[in-house]
C-alpha cells in the first residue's frame, strides 16, 4: 500500500502557458490515495522558477474503465489553456496574492459523465505511465536479496521515506527521478535492463550500476540474470544494443561498459544468466 511512482503515477507534461517551459499533471493511479469513489485525484504543478514547483490546482479523473486523456484547449484564455478531465472544466485566473502568479480551478461549466465524440477545436492529450513490464520487474528485484535493493529499503532521510524539503534530489530511491530502464519482449516472457540514476549509488563520471531481469514462468516472477554498467543517459555513449549473436536463445547485447552473452544456467538447472564476455 506504500506509494511507488513506478506503479501508482500517471504523468501529463504539457507547456499550458506557451512560454516553453512545460507545467505536470500528476493523478495518484492507488486507493490509498484516490479512495474508492470510482475516479482518481490529482494535482497541477507549475514551475515559478527553476526547480521550484507549486500545485496549481487539485483535479480528479475517472479510473474506470480505464484513464482516457484530458481535453486541452486548442486556444489560450489569459495566456493559459484550458482543459477538461472526464469529471469537469477546468479554468485559469490569478492567484489572490496579487503575485501574477496563475492558479488552475474548475469553472462554471461541469458534467458527471465522461466525454465523448471529437471536438475540433480541442486536442487529446493522453496519460502515461512507466511500461508495466518495468514496473513488474522493479518490483521483483526490490524484493531480492541484491545489495541495491537491500540500500532501497533504507529510510536515508529520517521518520518518513521521500520525504526531503531541502534543496537537491532525494536520497531515499524513488524511480520517478532514479530509474532508467529498456523493455523488451523476448517470446512468452521479456528482458528489462534497468539503471540506477541514484544518487547513493552514482559514481563521479563513472557509469551507472544496474541489473537485467529475465521473467521465469516456471516461478512467475523476474529474475535477476546479470549485473550491468552503463553510461544510460550521460553521454552519446550510454543505451543498450541488441545483437545479433545469440546465447541460449536470447539475444546478446552490449551498453558502454562492453558485450554481454547468455549462457545456460550452471547444471542447466534454472533460467539462463548473462556475463561480460569483452569490450565493445
Amino acid at each position: 500500500m506504500n506509494f511507488d511512482a513506478a506503479r501508482d503515477l500517471l504523468t501529463i507534461t504539457e507547456d499550458f502557458n506557451g512560454d516553453g517551459r512545460p507545467e505536470v499533471m500528476l493523478l495518484f493511479n492507488t486507493a490509498a490515495i484516490s479512495g474508492n469513489w470510482g475516479g482518481l485525484w490529482g494535482v497541477l504543478m507549475v514551475e515559478d522558477a527553476p526547480g521550484r514547483w507549486r500545485e496549481a490546482c487539485s483535479i480528479a479523473h475517472r479510473a474506470a474503465p480505464s484513464v482516457g486523456p484530458i481535453r486541452l484547449s486548442a486556444a489560450p484564455f489569459r495566456g493559459w489553456r484550458n482543459f477538461r478531465t472526464d469529471i469537469g472544466r477546468h479554468g485559469w485566473r490569478p492567484m489572490a496574492d496579487g503575485s501574477g502568479r496563475m492558479e488552475c480551478g474548475p469553472s462554471d461549466t461541469t458534467v458527471d459523465r465522461p466525454l465523448r465524440g471529437p471536438h475540433r477545436s480541442a486536442r487529446w492529450v493522453p496519460w502515461r505511465a512507466i511500461d508495466p513490464l518495468a514496473a513488474s520487474a522493479l518490483r521483483d528485484f526490490r524484493n531480492s536479496p541484491h545489495p541495491i535493493a537491500d540500500a532501497m529499503a533504507i529510510n536515508h532521510e529520517g521518520d518518513r521515506i521521500g520525504v526531503d524539503r531541502s534543496p537537491g534530489r532525494l536520497r531515499n530511491f524513488d524511480a520517478s527521478s532514479d530509474l532508467l530502464y529498456a523493455v523488451r519482449r523476448q517470446g512468452r516472457g521479456w528482458l528489462v535492463f534497468i539503471l540506477f540514476d541514484w544518487p547513493m549509488l552514482r559514481p563521479e563520471g563513472g557509469a551507472l550500476p544496474g541489473v537485467v531481469m529475465l521473467w521465469d514462468g516456471q516461478e512467475e516472477r523476474a529474475r535477476i540474470a546479470c549485473t550491468i554498467h552503463d553510461r544510460g543517459d550521460r553521454g552519446a555513449g550510454g543505451g543498450v544494443t541488441l545483437l545479433d549473436a545469440r546465447g541460449a536463445g536470447l539475444p546478446d547485447f552490449r551498453t558502454s561498459a562492453g558485450r554481454y552473452a547468455w549462457r545456460v544456467a550452471p547444471g542447466g538447472a534454472g533460467p539462463p544468466e548473462c556475463h561480460l564476455v569483452g569490450p565493445r
